[in-house]
């Protein structure tokens, strides 16, 4: 297996996936679930999206190792 590219495909999906629970929990409690929710939610979702990923992307090889030392 190729570990870069299955860092970024893991960063890609876990970001997707995170990113669109929480944008969906906090539009659902800021706005509401009215006619512009759909659309205030995949505009919040592609911010947050591209800033997730990269920063799982770049993080998690730190926090695995902060994790490890943690529990060690």
């Amino acid at each position: 297996m190729d570990r870069p590219k299955f860092r970024a495909v893991f960063a890609f999906i876990m970001a997707a996936l995170m990113v669109g629970i929480v944008t969906f929990t906090l539009g659902a409690v800021r706005i509401g679930f009215g006619p512009s929710w759909w659309l205030v939610w995949v505009q919040n979702w592609l911010i947050g999206w591209p800033v997730a990923a990269v920063s799982i992307f770049l993080l998690s090889p730190f926090v695995r190792r902060w994790t490890a030392h943690l529990l060690t």
